[in-house]
């Protein structure tokens, strides 16, 4: 049995995911509650059904899961739901950089930083320490980012289309 240690790389890596899946599932949790409220609902299973489809509330929750479920594998397929999540923060940064006007607060500088990060997190994912974890050969890697990038892209449809359709 040739069990190795998990690098600290690796724990860096889910560190980000599992910090903002927790925000994204309070931020839900605290809008749900207060949808409660307003409309004065029982909070009854059929009460919840009817949000989860007819409201926007856990749309980001549920995209969530996508990365989250990665962590949990220790397969070629947990490391592409982990790196899409980093491909998908990018793609978001490069749209808002894109959509912002500039002004003379720092704000280019602040998304500057802000657009490294994942680059840093791809980088380490594809870290040699990272992929003898997950089983991916130096071969495969170039594959499996394409793979990811697309799963970023689906993710990224995804949220358009449920903006679109948001009621």
């Amino acid at each position: 049995m040739n069990r190795f240690k998990t690098p600290i790389t690796n724990i860096i890596i889910k560190i980000p995911v599992i910090i903002i899946a927790i925000l994204i599932f309070i931020r839900d949790y605290n809008s749900l509650k207060d949808y409660f409220e307003l409309t004065g609902n029982n909070n009854s299973l059929t009460d919840c059904l009817q949000v989860i489809f007819t409201t926007s509330i856990f749309r980001t929750s549920f995209l969530m899961l996508i990365p989250l479920i990665g962590i949990f594998l220790k397969s070629k397929i947990g490391w592409l739901l982990i790196l899409s999540f980093y491909y998908l923060f990018l793609i978001t940064i490069l749209y808002t950089g894109f959509e912002t006007e500039f002004e003379r607060d720092g704000t280019i500088v602040i998304l500057f930083f802000i657009f490294i990060l994942p680059i840093v997190f791809i980088g380490v994912m594809n870290n040699e320490d990272n992929t003898n974890v997950y089983d991916i050969n130096r071969s495969e890697l170039l594959k499996m980012n394409i793979a990811s990038i697309t799963i970023a892209l689906i993710e990224l449809a995804i949220i358009l289309f449920l903006n679109l359709t948001q009621s």
